[in-house]
C-alpha cells in the first residue's frame, strides 16, 4: 500500500494532518478521484454507502437525507441529565461508574443551538480513517466548506472529558469489534447473554434465553429509566423506543453493573459512522456534540443558521407524572415503576436527627411495605407478617412472590404445628 492510497490532502498538511482538525482544500469526492458521472443509483435499504463508488457517496446521503419532509427530523439531540436530581436513585453512580457523567450532564457541551446545514454538509462527506490502533486512532473527517473537521478521541477530549476511568473497581476499558456493539447477529451475544438478561429484565426464568424478545415494559425499574436517556445520549435513535435493541442490553448491563467497561469515546464514533453509511438510518445522532465539534473548528459563522434543539431536560419534573415515583422513606430512597409495578431500592447514607422531609416525596416504611403487597396482589394477614431480607428490594417481582409463598406455607406449616401439639397437651 503506497502514498497513492493515502487520504487527499494528508500528503499536503504533512505530519501534522493527524492531529490538526484543520487543514487544506479538498475535492468534494472521498478520493478525490473523479467526479460523478451519469445519474445516481438509488440506495435500497439493506445496503451500505460503502457499497457504491466513493464518487457518489456524498450525493447518496444527501438524496437520503432529501427523503425526509422536514429535515429537522434527521435531529436526535441529547437530554440534559439533572445529578441533584437522581443522586440518590442510582443513576449517576451508573454512569459515575463507567467515568461517563459528561455523557449524562452534557457539561461543557450543551448547545443552546445546533446548526443543520452545516451538520449535514459534514456528516455527507464523512470518511473514516482507522489509523494504527483503531478505534483509539480512528478518525472520522468531514469538510464544511473548505475546513476539514475531525472526529477522534482527541477531538472528543477537547470538548469534554469522557471516559475519565472505570472505578468501582479500577480497570480499563474495553474496546469491542463494531459487530460486538451493534450485535445483529445472535453469534455476538456471547456466552454471558442470558445473564445479562437477568439482571436487567423482570421476568420469570423460563423466559430468558438468547431468543427472548426484548420488551422495555420487561426492565427492571433502574435499567428502564436509565433507557430513556441512553435512547437520546449513547445510542441515539427515534423509532420504537418501546422495545430494547440488542446492542441496548450490552450498554444497559455495563451502566448497571460496571461490565463490560464501554468506551464513551468509541460508541460515538460508531454510532455517527453508522448514521453516515447505513441505508435505513435517517437520524443523526449526538447533535449537539457535532455541533460543539464544529464550533471549536470555527466554520460556525454569523450567518449560520441555527436551531434551539427544543429538547426536554432528563430531570424528575419531566419524568415524574409519566411512568416513575422517586420516594425518600426513613431507610431507603425508592425508584418506583408505576407501570410496571415495580421497585428498586437505595439504602440511605444522608439520615440525620430531626430531619424533616418533603411530605410530597416521603412515605413512612408502612406506607411503602402496604403498598408494595398490594400492588402484587398478595393480600391477607399471614403474608403481610413475611419479613424480607435485606435484598428484597432489589429483587425480581417473580422471586419476591416465591419467597412469599414459600415463607407463608412454612409460617401455615408451624401455627398448624403448633396447635396440634397444644391440643395434645390437654
Amino acid at each position: 500500500m503506497g502514498k497513492s492510497k493515502e487520504l487527499p490532502g494528508k500528503e499536503k498538511a504533512g505530519k501534522g494532518a493527524a492531529t490538526s482538525s484543520r487543514s487544506n482544500k479538498r475535492p468534494r469526492t472521498e478520493s478525490g478521484s473523479r467526479q460523478p458521472q451519469g445519474p445516481c443509483p438509488d440506495w435500497p435499504k439493506n445496503k451500505k454507502l460503502l457499497d457504491f463508488p466513493e464518487m457518489w457517496r456524498e450525493q447518496l446521503y444527501r438524496n437520503k437525507v432529501a427523503e425526509l419532509k422536514h429535515e429537522r427530523k434527521l435531529i436526535v439531540a441529547e437530554k440534559t441529565g439533572s445529578a441533584s436530581d437522581f443522586k440518590h436513585y442510582g443513576v449517576v453512580e451508573c454512569f459515575e461508574r463507567l467515568g461517563w457523567l459528561n455523557a449524562f450532564t452534557l457539561e461543557k457541551f450543551d448547545q443552546k443551538q445546533i446548526y443543520l446545514d452545516e451538520i449535514i454538509t459534514w456528516m455527507a462527506t464523512l470518511r473514516k480513517v482507522p489509523g494504527e490502533k483503531p478505534p483509539t486512532t480512528t478518525k472520522l473527517i468531514g469538510t464544511v466548506g473548505e475546513t476539514e473537521i475531525e472526529l477522534s478521541f482527541n477531538a472528543l477530549d477537547k470538548i469534554a472529558d469522557f471516559d475519565t476511568g472505570a472505578i468501582n473497581p479500577k480497570r480499563p476499558y474495553e474496546y469491542l469489534s463494531t459487530e460486538v456493539i451493534a450485535c445483529n447477529d445472535d453469534k455476538y451475544k456471547g456466552d454471558m447473554w442470558v445473564e445479562m438478561l437477568r439482571e436487567l429484565f423482570d421476568v420469570p426464568p423460563s423466559r430468558l434465553s438468547i431468543k427472548m424478545t426484548l420488551d422495555r415494559s420487561d426492565l427492571r425499574p433502574l435499567p428502564k429509566l436509565l433507557s430513556s436517556l441512553t435512547c437520546c445520549n449513547i445510542l441515539p435513535r427515534t423509532s420504537d423506543r418501546s422495545q430494547i435493541r440488542n446492542c441496548d442490553v450490552r450498554v444497559l448491563h455495563a451502566l448497571c453493573t460496571g461490565f463490560p467497561t464501554m468506551s464513551f469515546k468509541q460508541l460515538v464514533l460508531h454510532n455517527i459512522w453508522e448514521a453516515r453509511i447505513s441505508g435505513d438510518r435517517k437520524t443523526i445522532p449526538h447533535f449537539k456534540l457535532i455541533t460543539a465539534l464544529l464550533v471549536n473548528a470555527g466554520v460556525i459563522t454569523e450567518t449560520s443558521k441555527g436551531y434551539k434543539p427544543g429538547v426536554t431536560p432528563f430531570s424528575r419534573d419531566h419524568i415524574r407524572d409519566t411512568e416513575f415515583r422517586f420516594i425518600k422513606s426513613k431507610f431507603v430512597y425508592i425508584l418506583e415503576d408505576y407501570k410496571g409495578k415495580r421497585t428498586y431500592e437505595v439504602p440511605r447514607e444522608d439520615q440525620s436527627e430531626g430531619e424533616e422531609d418533603d411530605e410530597s416525596e416521603t412515605e413512612n416504611d408502612e406506607d411503602v411495605e402496604e403498598r408494595e403487597y398490594d400492588r402484587l396482589e398478595r393480600g391477607g394477614d399471614e403474608e403481610m407478617q413475611v419479613e424480607r431480607p435485606p435484598t428484597w428490594g432489589n429483587w425480581t417481582s417473580y422471586e419476591r412472590e416465591m419467597y412469599v409463598q414459600q415463607a407463608t406455607e412454612i409460617a401455615a406449616a408451624a401455627k398448624w404445628r403448633a396447635v396440634q401439639e397444644n391440643s395434645l397437651k390437654t
